[in-house]
């Protein structure tokens, strides 16, 4: 069998049929998720805010701007897509393909330098094939800009006699990836280390130079409210110390949802779920990294060391900007595609060490990993697993006898402890995850043990490799990277927000004053740049202070009750959302007051009712 696969492997026309099959997956995936998923409240913010500050019309930072509540690149990048291509969703989510595709190829580039092409061909086929790492990087967030600045300095930065200007080039697209996402921060510091001890203090001294300048650069332009970017990360104690005031005005952000211990939990398990073969692969790295025979030289073993601290560091940081804090609990899972690129990194690393090497390493702790983080993904997809799991049917037995049809299982236990299904529903699915991670650790041990493996490794390798094969052919599966999304009739979202935004722009004259009503997904608004809206208003809720001094709120992007009751009192023009005409909005946008012109079209093509209601005030 060995003699069979690694003649197979020696087939070029094998491989590249392989990856091409990859690709052509990886773009049907793309493409099917860029005109099916819908619109997102960032997604929306951030290309407006990049198409008005690469037009001139407003720049970062600016007084009575929109709110930059992230490095001015964050915006820029998407606002050049835009300022070429036009403005709108097609070109926002495009573009974010486009960049994915240059992240993938990036890997490649990296992974088949350090490890050969079949690991390299193994890196991408983790993302390509991956629903939720695919719809993130789809969209037109900066997960995808970043994933890519990020590929590519590891690609210039990582391997061994990397020149000059590869040094340089890996070291200024570490400091781009900060300019574009503060979060990422830490990954300048790295560049300059990884490049002091591994490639000499000329590669360290150009490596500090080409992080610092631009970095700085940039500060010294938009200095000095760039600077809150960084102030709000300090505790209180110290920006009270310091006195340094966050947000001018004050009030209090209105947006403050709260999340019990179990969505807190399902959260973190949920980023295992999304990210199952990659975080697998970092705990394998963290348990053979103080060997140094299990890796290939000194080298690799160097830069697995500096790859585990600096993705510890920023799983550290995102878990406590999304878990431990309650502005957006379920961020979690996303903001791991951030740094996903050093993790995958660090698995290929790790998985090509445990093929070719067989390390010794300990059996209990695989088995640990495989009996806490099983349960834990049936805990991270309750709505989905989970509720098929408590719906099992089961025979109906009373007394010690069968009798006729059958029960689900969660009424057995709810029958048999007086609970109900939403108390059941935390509880039973993990217990039948438990039940799988053992049954599936025994198995192998049977067949580590039938088919004589000890003779050649541990069992630890047995177990890790087939769950390395498990992660990848489960992946795609509802366990894992895939959720249902909302569009359940396949409708193209692209096209309907296209066509919201042509009649839009048909409806209102160019200049007219605008009070955006319909909810903080103001996606539509990039069909109608050229009216007076209230920058403010593109973060949606998130912006939205309760109390303070308006005026200073504004000059900084934020705006409160005040601010909105003049709005809403002056504009010429009021855009609601259908779903939102009840109640007091009903009393606001009356006949005597106002004109309603022929609502949108829906803007989501599942959903015949959810158009938009357009209002103008009569004279």
């Amino acid at each position: 069998m060995k003699k069979i696969l690694s003649k197979i492997a020696r087939q070029p026309l094998i491989y590249w049929l392989l990856l091409g099959i990859v690709t052509i997956n990886f773009l049907a995936l793309a493409f099917t998720s860029a005109h099916r998923l819908p619109s997102r409240v960032d997604e929306g913010s951030f290309l407006i805010k990049g198409y008005y500050y690469i037009t001139g019309r407003y720049t970062p930072f600016q007084d009575y701007g929109p709110w930059t509540n992230n490095m001015p690149l964050a915006y820029y990048i998407p606002g050049l897509a835009q300022a070429l291509f036009g403005p709108g969703l097609k070109t926002g989510r495009y573009f974010a393909i486009f960049l994915t595709c240059l992240n993938l190829a990036g890997i490649w580039i990296l992974l088949n330098r350090l490890k050969g092409k079949w690991w390299a061909l193994l890196g991408v086929l983790v993302l390509a094939i991956n629903p939720a790492v695919v719809r993130i990087y789809v969209q037109a967030l900066s997960q995808g800009v970043v994933a890519c600045l990020l590929t590519w300095a590891l690609v210039f930065l990582i391997g061994e006699k990397r020149r000059p200007w590869q040094i340089v080039a890996g070291a200024f697209l570490c400091a781009l990836t900060t300019l574009t996402r503060q979060n990422m921060v830490f990954l300048m510091p790295f560049a300059v280390v990884y490049a002091f001890w591994l490639h000499g203090k000329k590669a360290g001294w150009l490596a500090l130079a080409f992080t610092a300048i631009p970095f700085i650069l940039v500060h010294l332009i938009f200095y000095p409210q760039i600077l809150n970017l960084w102030f709000s990360w300090l505790p209180g104690f110290i920006r009270h110390a310091l006195d340094i005031v966050v947000v001018a005005g004050g009030g209090k952000q209105v947006w403050s949802p709260g999340a019990d211990a179990l969505t807190r939990v399902s959260s973190f398990f949920m980023a295992f779920r999304y990210h199952f073969v990659v975080l697998f692969g970092v705990f394998l790295a963290i348990v053979m990294l103080p060997v140094k025979n299990w890796w290939k030289d000194d080298r690799e073993q160097k830069t697995a060391f500096l790859l585990i601290i600096l993705f510890t560091i920023f799983f550290g940081l995102h878990a406590w900007a999304s878990l431990a804090k309650n502005y957006c609990v379920f961020c979690f899972p996303s903001y791991i595609a951030f740094f996903l690129p050093i993790g995958l990194l660090i698995s290929v690393l790790a998985f090509s060490n445990l093929v070719e090497k067989h390390p010794r390493i300990s059996a209990f702790l695989v088995v640990l990993f495989v009996l806490l983080i099983i349960p834990g993904l049936f805990t991270g997809s309750l709505e989905t697993v989970g509720r098929w799991i408590m719906a099992l049917s089961f025979p109906r037995v009373n007394g010690g006898q069968l009798l006729a049809g059958s029960v689900p299982l969660w009424s057995i236990f709810g029958n048999r402890f007086g609970l109900e299904f939403d108390q059941l529903l935390p509880l039973i699915p993990p217990a039948f995850g438990l039940l799988t991670a053992v049954a599936f650790s025994l198995t192998m041990a049977v067949i580590h043990k039938v088919f004589k493996l000890k003779a050649h490794f541990g069992f630890s390798v047995t177990l890790a490799v087939d769950l390395l094969v498990a992660g990848v052919a489960l992946t795609p599966t509802l366990l894992l990277g895939n959720d249902p999304i909302e569009n359940t009739c396949g409708g193209d979202v692209i096209s309907a927000y296209e066509q919201v935004g042509s009649e839009l722009h048909a409806r209102i004259p160019e200049g007219s004053s605008l009070y955006w009503a319909a909810g903080s997904v103001v996606t539509p608004l990039i069909y109608i740049t050229d009216l007076g809206i209230h920058p403010p208003q593109l973060n949606g809720i998130y912006s939205y202070r309760r109390g303070g001094e308006r005026d200073l709120l504004e000059k900084v992007g934020y705006f409160n009750e005040e601010s909105v009751l003049d709005w809403r009192s002056s504009d010429e023009f009021i855009i609601n959302s259908n779903k939102n005409m009840v109640g007091g909005w009903l009393t606001i946008l009356n006949p005597d007051e106002f004109d309603e012109y022929q609502h949108t079209s829906p803007l989501d093509p599942c959903e015949p009712t959810s158009y938009l209601r357009i209002f103008k005030r009569k004279n």
